[in-house]
């Protein structure tokens, strides 16, 4: 079982008591290895080449291994031992190598064009798509203890992170160069398909009552419309007509911002919003768990997330799915930061549209301007709700002035109070 003491059950020579940490050896493209001696870089193929996970059991031995581990103080020693060990390795998977390879099934992000659409281009054949792929790591998921289950999948979710900490400059990037596009006017667009759609849609409704950003300066597009939120809508995510009457039909421009998310880098109705956008002039960022797709090829900000192959063979709801979660959640937060809508770590541009935004608007101005409780409430009262203003406003400005301040310092809070004059 996973976290067991040592590997059992495999000869001396095989044991993985010299690969320590070698959790996510199968299931990432690259997988460091690290040892008391230093590191080694094992491939995917190097992992695949030792046939089915029986073979080497992954299960006892993935997670346990490195706590069994000890120094070697002998390194030639450990390197000659290191080598006869991965020798007998490679003969012995050969011998054992499973005569047939189980196909994983194609996800909804690739699946064949539906009857009676049109135009929808058949893309995920020409392009190795590792989301799709199956890991020998997980060849035998369906007979495991429930709990090994479970610390599979979430450390599948470790990998996820990894992978999104691993596109950090790539982010970075796209959000600064979005809020140069979106500083002044332009909408920001979000566009996607299945899973993907739905994060991206999610992420997008949550920036209006988070961080105030205007309704009319959000676009949503999901494959299916309102219908795919709760439910699959067979066929929506290959209607590339759709896409496009979508994106003219909002009138998309050189003023906008278009993110696509998709798993597989091909999905025919985010590739159509995307391409339709930038023939439009908008700026779009592309998200893509699958290299050099046409999503990360063809859009001005590609944003690649390298999570690999899921523990469910092609269902990217799980690592791909995460990545692209906190992905999205660190691009719009960057974004709004970056907007100024974001002022000493709280939300000043939050929308109180509850008792509990209530309060929280309330304490804000507490902790901000040392004020008690009643004057907070009073001067959200004089503001229309708007902490920035009510903090201009318990600063002693009326509220012409404070309108003016936040509007010359480009809605930045702390910009605006260095512009105040105050009396000698």
């Amino acid at each position: 079982m996973l976290g067991a003491a040592s590997a059992t059950g495999i000869p001396r020579c095989r044991s993985i008591r010299y690969f320590p940490k070698v959790a996510a050896l199968a299931e990432l493209p690259r997988a460091q290895v690290t040892t008391t001696r230093g590191g080694e870089f094992l491939s995917k193929a190097a992992s695949l080449v030792r046939g089915r996970a029986s073979v080497s059991d992954w299960r006892r031995t993935a997670s346990g291994a490195s706590r069994s581990s000890v120094a070697i103080s002998r390194p030639l020693l450990f390197l000659r031992e290191l080598t006869v060990g991965c020798l007998l390795t490679l003969v012995q998977a050969r011998l054992l190598r499973p005569r047939h390879r189980a196909i994983p099934e194609r996800s909804h992000d690739c699946q064949r064009t539906s009857p009676g659409l049109v135009n929808a281009p058949s893309e995920c054949s020409r392009f190795h798509m590792k989301t799709e792929e199956s890991s020998p790591r997980y060849s035998s998921i369906d007979r495991w203890e429930p709990a090994d289950v479970l610390e599979s999948l979430i450390e599948g979710q470790f990998s996820a992170v990894a992978a999104v900490r691993a596109a950090l400059p790539a982010i970075r990037s796209a959000a600064v160069a979005m809020e140069a596009k979106l500083r002044e006017r332009g909408r920001l667009v979000y566009a996607g398909a299945g899973t993907s759609g739905r994060l991206a849609v999610q992420d997008g409704a949550e920036l209006t009552p988070t961080f105030g950003w205007p309704n009319d300066r959000l676009l949503l597009l999901i494959a299916g419309g309102r219908d795919a939120l709760l439910q699959s809508v067979e066929g929506a995510e290959d209607d590339i007509a759709n896409a496009r009457q979508l994106v003219g039909q909002h009138g998309i421009d050189v003023d906008d911002v278009l993110v696509a998310v998709a798993a597989s880098g091909t999905t025919p109705f985010t590739l159509a919003c995307l391409r339709e956008s930038r023939t439009r002039g908008a700026l779009t960022v592309g998200i893509a768990n699958n290299r050099g797709t046409p999503i990360l090829e063809e859009s001005d900000h590609p944003i690649f997330l390298d999570t690999g192959p899921e523990p469910i063979a092609g269902s990217t709801r799980l690592k791909a799915g995460t990545a692209q979660k906190i992905t999205l959640n660190s691009l719009s937060t960057l974004l709004m930061i970056l907007l100024g809508r974001v002022y000493r770590g709280l939300m000043v541009d939050v929308r109180a549209s509850n008792e509990k935004l209530v309060r929280r608007s309330e304490d804000m101005l507490v902790q901000l301007t040392g004020c008690s409780q009643g004057d907070a409430r009073n001067a959200l009262n004089s503001a229309s709700g708007s902490v920035k203003l009510a903090v201009l406003l318990l600063h002693g400005c009326n509220l012409k002035l404070a309108e003016d301040l936040l509007d010359r310092a480009k809605g930045h809070l702390g910009k605006a109070l260095d512009l105040i004059d105050y009396p000698d």
